[in-house]
């Protein structure tokens, strides 16, 4: 139970980076880019919270296509199985 908690757990952080990730790139580019022309927006945080607001949602999205993977290997193990059984009979 604890091992698949821990899984999910890390399917959940990988998919809050992946999605997360170029939006924090992005606003780290413009607020470089903003510095160096000496004018200052709002354009870097608004990417910064937008990534913020994202990364629950790659992260439950991660979760959920890991739960499909996990079933439909199941499901095909199953079969396997069940299919060598027929074949011994």
């Amino acid at each position: 139970m604890i091992r698949r908690f821990l899984w999910f757990a890390a399917w959940f952080l990988t998919g809050a980076v992946l999605s997360a990730t170029p939006f924090f790139v992005r606003a780290h580019l413009l607020h470089v880019a903003e510095t160096a022309r000496g004018e200052q927006t709002m354009g870097p945080g608004i990417l910064t919270f937008v990534g913020l607001l994202v990364a629950p949602a790659g992260g439950v999205l991660m979760v959920l296509v890991a739960m499909l993977v996990r079933k439909l290997k199941r499901h095909a193990i199953e079969r396997d199985v069940s299919s060598t059984d027929d074949q011994t009979l």
